[in-house]
């Protein structure tokens, strides 16, 4: 299911970055230091989870999405990103890619 919320806020009168979102940025970003990476994998993918057992079954939750309308350009970027990946060896089946017109950014997952 899928509810399209149009975004009608207003514009700020700056362009600077409010401390707080830089805050949650570092935070987020802190998480891939390369003294962290080993802690992230299993956060990842808990308990052995992969695209097809959590992505491609049916799975209720609430997530906050923007839609890809990328470029052209990104397009073809992101299809020869995914043609390098497939064409290494012993990563074919390591993979499995979202169809085009299902492209996302999730923006934030809204479980309580």
């Amino acid at each position: 299911m899928e509810i399209p919320i149009p975004l009608r806020g207003t514009r700020r009168s700056s362009d600077s970055i409010p401390d707080d979102h830089m805050k949650d940025v570092q935070s987020t970003m802190n998480q891939f230091a390369p003294d962290r990476l080993t802690e992230y994998y299993p956060r990842l993918a808990p308990e052995g989870r992969t695209i097809d057992n959590y992505y491609r079954r049916p799975h209720v939750e609430a997530t906050l999405i923007a839609k890809a309308a990328w470029s052209q350009p990104v397009n073809k970027l992101v299809e020869r990103f995914r043609w390098a990946m497939d064409s290494r060896a012993g990563v074919d089946t390591a993979y499995a890619w979202f169809r085009p017109e299902s492209r996302h950014l999730t923006v934030r997952a809204l479980v309580a």
